[in-house]
């Protein structure tokens, strides 16, 4: 069943948006670590979009829209490979992009985040898009979704940054773009989430040893990534069924 928005035509897509779901993966081109790739957060973002719209053909009606390969990764930019957009670009790009698939007729739009550093944006732009139409429109980060059926899944934060679980995913989806004689082996002790709920923004210093902040360690594996991937796809899939669904 034909989902991805780029292999339809503009008359197709005119018949396909009145009772469709979009799905918009949003992730970011920036480094991961010595070992990872830089597609790392667009690799995993457009591959879990993928396997949702598959998971959820038959029941909802959905159109899964190009990736956007680049989001807000300033913080980021003591090492090389990052391509970052700036928070009011991002914003307004997530913006205008909602209201030309509004302008094409959809009805419900679900921004799906794959990158830390968008979390806020994709919030403010679907806020924006539903004021603006006569839209519903959601946003969430995959591990937002996902984060109480991944809680046993290991012991450091998720998503992280370059470590175990990013590792693990990657190594699942292309373990031929894992450099695993480069992968550190030490634990980084920085950025750990506060219990308190307070957000503490990220500089550039946090990142200036390794480029990550949790420890992929030798445990990394393929095997754990393809059960990280259905434990998301899962919980992802349900979350989109459910807001379909609303009125």
């Amino acid at each position: 069943m034909k989902v991805l928005w780029a292999e339809f035509t503009r008359d197709e897509i005119r018949a396909q948006a009145p009772g469709a779901l979009l799905l918009v993966p949003v992730a970011a081109t920036e480094q991961h670590g010595p070992h990872l790739p830089t597609g790392t957060d667009t690799y995993i973002c457009t591959e879990l979009a993928t396997r949702v719209a598959a998971s959820l053909s038959g029941r909802v009606p959905i159109v899964v829209a190009p990736t956007l390969p680049f989001g807000f990764s300033a913080h980021h930019q003591a090492f090389a490979g990052v391509l970052t957009l700036s928070a009011a670009t991002m914003t307004a790009a997530l913006r205008e992009l909602g209201e030309s698939a509004a302008k094409s007729g959809f009805r419900r739009i679900f921004y799906l985040n794959g990158h830390g550093g968008n979390d806020e944006m994709i919030r403010i732009a679907a806020r924006e898009v539903a004021l603006a139409h006569p839209v519903r429109v959601a946003a969430a980060s995959y591990w937002s979704i996902a984060g109480p059926a991944l809680a046993g899944e290991g012991n450091e934060p998720i998503p992280g940054h370059a470590g175990l679980f990013e590792t693990c995913l990657i190594q699942a989806l292309h373990p031929e773009l894992v450099r695993t004689e480069k992968r550190p082996t030490t634990t980084i002790g920085h950025l750990q989430p506060s219990a308190s709920g307070v957000f503490a923004a990220q500089g550039t210093a946090d990142f200036a040893r390794t480029g990550g902040y949790t420890d992929p360690s030798d445990s990394a594996s393929a095997a754990a990534g393809r059960r990280l991937l259905d434990i998301i796809v899962r919980e992802v899939t349900e979350a989109l069924a459910a807001f379909h669904e609303v009125d």
